[in-house]
């Protein structure tokens, strides 16, 4: 898909785990106070700070996601199916992250 070797694969996704890995704290420690606020104050608390550090982590887990996903295809799909699967995937992801980052800017501009 990326032509990219299995080395660098394994490389980048094993990037995109300590991305979560070392942003987890932070989104847990978001997610218990969100318990505390009423549902209208969200778009409030949304600062621009922690929604960054939000949509990185789940950037994060989506390209994790995505890679897990490319090798498991290559792997176990029939050939005839991998490129449209694969494609389907790529595009899939992208559409996820792209409608999160959508989501967090409105609430940060609706927090503002």
């Amino acid at each position: 898909m990326f032509n990219l070797k299995m080395n660098q694969l394994w490389l980048l996704q094993r990037l995109s785990a300590l991305f979560i890995l070392a942003l987890l704290p932070s989104v847990i420690y978001s997610v218990v106070e969100w318990t505390k606020l009423d549902f209208n104050l969200l778009a409030s608390w949304f600062s621009f700070g922690k929604a960054l550090i939000f949509g990185v982590f789940i950037s994060s887990i989506f390209a994790h996601s995505f890679l897990g996903l490319e090798i498991i295809i290559q792997d176990y799909v029939p050939e005839n199916w991998k490129e449209r699967i694969l494609t389907l995937s790529k595009w899939g992801h992208v559409f996820l992250v792209g409608i999160t980052w959508i989501f967090l800017t409105i609430l940060c501009l609706k927090g503002a």
